[in-house]
């Protein structure tokens, strides 16, 4: 299993930002956990249905999505020149990050919108079924999140934190 975006940016905040305080870090998993809700309400308010049947707009969220898996890709390739302006505090926000990265992410969405309409029985109460949906894949997420937020922490040594620091670097392709 690779680790998706979301994981990639709770290891590398648990590194860099929030090392030994795990207050922010459970408040960055309930705010991935929050955007994925997001993602899968949107879906099971309708817009797996319309997916499903509307081929053209499934292909254009399928190109959507490649364009910016490939976005991600080559953004570390690309030199960029330090900004002059100042950053604004909202910029600034791990949990808006996450919330977004999670509720806008490309495969949640397209994932979510392909699998809410192929299990939800339209002569049964919603309701329950919404629920056990959200269930199965809000709950196990978030507690993969947290633990991989934690795991960073538990590196017993200075050396095995750096080791982990400098391979996380060399994945993310920053140094």
């Amino acid at each position: 299993m690779v680790p998706g975006p979301i994981i990639v940016l709770t290891v590398t905040r648990s590194i860099t930002d929030n090392l030994g305080n795990r207050a922010p870090l459970a408040l960055l998993a309930l705010e991935g956990a929050l955007g994925d809700t997001l993602a899968l309400g949107v879906c099971l308010a309708g817009l797996g249905a319309l997916l499903r049947t509307w081929h053209e707009a499934f292909t254009a969220v399928q190109l959507l999505a490649a364009c910016y898996i490939m976005r991600v890709g080559l953004a570390p390739l690309i030199p960029r020149e330090p900004s002059k302006a100042p950053i604004e505090e909202s910029q600034r926000t791990p949990q808006a990050q996450e919330f977004l990265l999670a509720a806008l992410h490309p495969a949640s969405v397209v994932f979510f919108a392909a699998y809410t309409p192929v299990f939800i029985d339209p002569n049964r109460d919603l309701l329950p079924q919404f629920a056990a949906m959200a269930s199965s894949f809000i709950l196990p997420g978030l507690g993969s999140v947290v633990i991989w937020a934690v795991l960073p922490m538990c590196a017993k040594s200075d050396a095995l934190s750096i080791g982990l620091r400098a391979a996380i670097a060399a994945f993310l392709g920053s140094r």
